[in-house]
This record gives structure tokens, sequence and C-alpha cells, in this order.
């Protein structure tokens, strides 16, 4: 089982540590922090401006309750408290192929909808990141938007796809 623990700064180590290619870290950060290799300094201090700014919390994944195994961090879109945007999705590479990314990602979706008190979750993901797209599929995510070259990501324009769950349609398809 997995579950969220609020970001502390020794946690940058591990997030360092699991950006182990330039690939992973650019669809990470999708240029919000644009040099690569990343510092665990230049981590601190992204997170600790971002949770500072407010409306923005950074999570540790930890399985079993003790075992950090993923990342990710979740904002309040437009002030919207009920509006909740997904981000800085990372999964330690040696527990990939287990579907534990699914894991994750569901639990995120509880913890926001339950704990934040969110009405919809979505997420943007690099149009290329083919198995980004397929996981918040599997998770009844769907997308919404299409939006081409509207990122600059290592210098580059790319295409992001935006997807949503509303905790509207999860209570109808547990009536169903």
């Amino acid at each position: 089982m997995f579950f969220l623990r609020e970001y502390k700064s020794e946690d940058a180590e591990l997030i360092v540590k699991w950006l182990d290619s330039e690939s992973t870290f650019f669809n990470w950060s999708r240029d919000e922090i644009n040099k690569y290799p990343i510092s665990v300094s230049d981590i601190q201090d992204f997170f600790d401006k971002k949770i500072d700014e407010g409306g923005f919390f950074a999570y540790t994944v930890l399985e079993d309750d003790t075992i950090p195994v993923g990342f990710l961090s979740m904002m309040h879109l437009g002030g919207n408290m009920c509006d909740v945007r997904f981000g800085h999705v990372l999964l330690d590479d040696s527990m990939r192929g287990q579907g534990l990314s699914k894991k994750l990602i569901s639990a995120a979706l509880d913890f926001a909808f339950e704990v934040l008190l969110a009405d919809r979750i979505s997420v943007a993901v690099i149009d290329t990141n083919e198995c980004a797209k397929s996981l918040y599929n599997s998770v009844g995510m769907e997308l919404y938007d299409f939006q081409e070259n509207s990122a600059i990501i290592n210098g580059s324009p790319a295409s992001l796809c935006y997807y949503e769950k509303n905790k509207i349609s999860d209570e109808e398809d547990a009536r169903i």
C-alpha cells in the first residue's frame, strides 16, 4: 500500500538519484528547472520556493509507510481549491515494471479527492511520453485537451496532452 508523506528537504537526494537521465529529468520538470544534471540544492530551492508561494503541495510516496518509492506534487489551479493539478510525478526506476505507477497515481487520486477535497484532478503530459499517457488512461483519467507546441522542453517545442478525472464521474461509476 502507498502513503503520501509531505516532502522533506532530505527527500531531494532521492529525487536527484531517481532523475538518472536527461530525458527522465525533462519529462519530469517540463523545463520548470532547465538545467541538467541537477543538484540536491537545486531541488530543495525549487520546492521550497513553490511551497512558500502557496497552493502547492509536494509529497514523497512511501510503500508500506516506510520505503520511499516515488514523488509527486499537487497544486490548486487558479486559486480554485477544488481543482487540483498533479505534477512532478516520479517513480524510483528500480520499481518500474511492477504496476506500481498505477498504484501510486491511484493513491494520489484518492488522497486528492478525500484529503484535499478536490472535485477535479488534472495532469499535463508531454505528448511523446507514451508511458505516462497510458498510465493516466489506466486509472480512468480522460484526455480533455491537446495543445500543440505549447511548451518548450530542453529548448524544443513540445505538445501537451491534458488528462482529467472528476469526482462526480467517480461517484457515478460507483453507483453503476
